[in-house]
């Protein structure tokens, strides 16, 4: 084996990462080059790129995300905006790892900080199994990411439920069920998706003050170019639930490796006490047991409607390196 790393810029080497995650089983939407991209051309700042792709000879096998910032080595972007990071090699990874160690310690960091690693990450594990007695090694839970493994149709979903859970769905269901004219769909209409995200993003905004207070203008943009990349490539699904041709509850869900991912979501309080925000999700999560996916990821945070609606938590880790 021949392992050589290399540092790369986003639009030479976009085409190739994009490929290399067609070969990847665990990639998720954070993974995307499109998502780092964007995040990149929004937020940087002062930081100085260090994309670097893992190579045997002369074909690509991993990619290595990274940053560096006041002497800090991270992972392109940040928790607000991205739900898991990681280093990701396909095959060879011992060794690909160790030279890939090797290149990042030559780099000029003091401190290296790494978050959100899935718990399956094998640059998580070769991290926690580094014997390098010149570095101090901190690990520690960072959050809690819910997910519920689909079953083959609603009725099984809703038995899987315990008692209470189920009950509370059902009661729910039929009390919006009396209500008129009752619609949920996803925009899938080129010419009305600009003004659909914008719809989305009132909702948000009205759902609580912590959410309008999250989306300033700088993350609203990005969401509205993540989002509409990704609807073009169709990844993404903006569901909305009406009542009377109202808009009244909202949210995004990426389509990505036979997984849902609820990304976000608002709702309108003046439509509360029917339970709107919550059984919009759950119609997502009939939805994809209808497409016959594998999983429905809630992604990071332990909001109770996750676990209500079926979740059980999955962990993300972070790992802080210092010379």
């Amino acid at each position: 084996m021949n392992i050589k790393i290399f540092e790369e810029n986003f639009n030479d080497f976009f085409n190739e990462w994009d490929l290399l995650l067609n070969r990847y089983e665990n990639k998720n939407i954070f993974f995307t080059p499109i998502w780092h991209k964007l995040w990149w051309n929004s937020f940087s700042y002062q930081s100085e790129l260090k994309l670097l792709s893992v190579n045997n000879g002369d074909k690509l096998i991993g990619v290595a995300p990274l940053m560096i910032k006041d002497k800090c080595l991270k992972f392109i972007g940040d928790t607000d905006l991205f739900d898991y990071h990681d280093v990701f090699i396909v095959n060879y990874a011992d060794i690909a790892y160790e030279n890939l160690w090797e290149y990042i310690k030559n780099l000029d960091w003091n401190q290296s900080i790494f978050k959100s690693l899935p718990s399956d990450s094998k640059f998580l594990n070769f991290l926690k199994n580094l014997n390098d007695h010149t570095m101090k090694i901190d690990i520690l839970e960072e959050d809690s990411v819910p997910v519920l493994n689909l079953h083959n149709n609603w009725e099984e979903y809703l038995g899987s439920l315990n008692k209470k859970r189920r009950h509370e769905l059902k009661r729910k269901f039929r009390r919006l069920n009396e209500t008129s004219s009752l619609k949920q769909y996803f925009s899938n209409d080129k010419l009305k998706f600009d003004s659909d995200l914008e719809e989305f993003f009132r909702l948000l905004k009205l759902s609580s003050h912590d959410k309008s207070e999250f989306l300033t203008k700088e993350r609203q943009l990005f969401f509205t170019n993540i989002c509409k990349e990704l609807f073009l490539q169709n990844r993404l699904k903006l569901y909305f639930m009406e009542i009377e041709s109202i808009k009244v509850a909202a949210c995004i869900c990426f389509d990505y490796n036979n997984v849902y991912w609820l990304y976000n979501s608002g709702y309108d309080p003046n439509y509360s006490n029917l339970s709107v925000g919550l059984l919009n999700k759950a119609l997502c999560i009939k939805d994809s047991i209808e497409l016959k996916y594998d999983k429905f990821n809630f992604l990071r945070g332990a909001e109770r409607y996750k676990y209500s609606l079926g979740g059980e938590d999955e962990k993300i880790y972070q790992i802080s390196v210092t010379r």
